[in-house]
């Protein structure tokens, strides 16, 4: 994950800078709440985690990453029964 690694290279930058910079990052999937307590974890500063749950809220509807949907719904198999 981009993120993940922009957040681990900015250890110890000041929570100002590094909130600016997640200021001007724009997510393509949803954040998951395990991964969102991960990359918090990464962050030593206040301002930093604020704007990072802020980035968080902003892609709350968007599609999960791809590998938490399933690849067959139940909807899906009952669909294929029937044919």
């Amino acid at each position: 994950m981009q993120l993940e690694q922009a957040l681990a290279e900015a250890h110890g930058e000041p929570g100002a800078d590094l909130a600016q910079q997640l200021s001007g990052v724009v997510l393509t999937e949803r954040l998951n709440s395990a991964t969102l307590a991960r990359l918090s974890a990464l962050l030593s500063r206040e301002k930093a985690r604020q704007a990072l749950m802020i980035l968080a809220h902003s892609a709350a509807f968007l599609n999960p990453p791809a590998a938490e949907i399933p690849a067959d719904t139940p909807r899906d198999e009952l669909q294929r029964a029937r044919c």
